[in-house]
């Protein structure tokens, strides 16, 4: 990696982040580069079929503002798109593979952040299923009941996503909003309500990992969460309770460790590498 950068978009519109990312790309000039810029890939909260978005939970302005067009007309380079889950995962296949078994061709990523994402690798090869829909495992749907018995479907991301547990931590709480430091920090302290909530989302993806491992038995399942990366102990915890679940299953789960921050933006640079020289379907190896 050459050069990195970041910049807050929270509760921005998506005209004003397009803005961020342009402004950002035109200050990195050709870093010393023989032909500087050549491409530009997206990670998108969402499905993405075709080059085109065709559903996000969030930022639904997407759905009508041009993107590619607009980064392609900008820089004059081809800009390509991809869910961030699928970027997970290619990044794993491409830059990871000293971190499974060489026999493993079939593994599951599991994003765990504002929504719940999968990729699927199988066979070395990104199944991305019918319109690029494969893997929307927040989207499922389960019944929330409360004592009157009046049953209301509710997706799995708005019940066990990284920012949904720090919104019901918080709610509990009685405080406006958390980080994830500050949730972190309040387990560490042994707060009751925290640390309730940490085991309930830990057992949620245990079973989460459990379905994930009944519907497309994978080799292997990598768990990207921030929250987990701040204190990798929770991911022993989380091991427990698929193991309760389901002792002997074949289906391993791996944590990411280190690389939850950059996972996807690696994930796109394979993605733009192997666009641009026509390796779809070539086994490559990033260093």
């Amino acid at each position: 990696m050459i050069q990195n950068g970041e910049f807050q978009t929270r509760n921005l519109p998506i005209s004003n982040i397009q803005q961020l990312a342009i402004d950002f790309i035109q200050g990195l000039d050709d870093l010393g580069t023989n032909h500087g810029l050549i491409g530009i890939g997206l990670g998108i909260h969402g499905v993405v079929f075709k080059n085109k978005i065709s559903y996000v939970p969030y930022h639904e302005d997407l759905l009508t503002l041009n993107i590619v067009e607009n980064l392609e007309d900008q820089f004059q380079v081809p800009v390509y798109l991809e869910n961030e889950a699928n970027l997970a995962a290619i990044y794993t296949r491409d830059f990871q593979g000293h971190l499974l078994d060489p026999n493993i061709r079939t593994f599951s990523t599991l994003n765990i952040h504002d929504g719940i994402g999968s990729g699927m690798i199988q066979n070395d090869r990104l199944f991305i299923g019918k319109h690029g829909e494969a893997g929307e495992v927040g989207r499922s749907i389960t019944f929330q009941t409360d004592l009157n018995q009046n049953y209301s479907p509710i997706h799995l991301e708005d019940l066990f996503s990284e920012e949904s547990i720090l919104q019901r931590t918080a709610m509990a709480l009685k405080t406006e909003q958390l980080s994830r430091q500050e949730f972190c920090s309040l387990v560490d302290q042994k707060d009751p309500i925290a640390t309730d909530m940490l085991h309930h989302w830990l057992q949620a993806l245990a079973m989460i990992c459990y379905n994930m491992a009944q519907q497309t038995a994978p080799d292997a399942i990598l768990l990207y969460s921030r929250i987990i990366a701040l204190r990798p102990e929770y991911f022993e915890l989380l091991q427990h309770f698929y193991q309760n679940i389901t002792p002997n299953s074949d289906t391993k789960i791996l944590f990411a460790h280190q690389t939850v921050d950059k996972a996807i933006l690696l994930g796109g640079v394979a993605l733009v590498t192997r666009k641009l020289l026509n390796f779809d379907n070539f086994k490559l190896s990033f260093h």
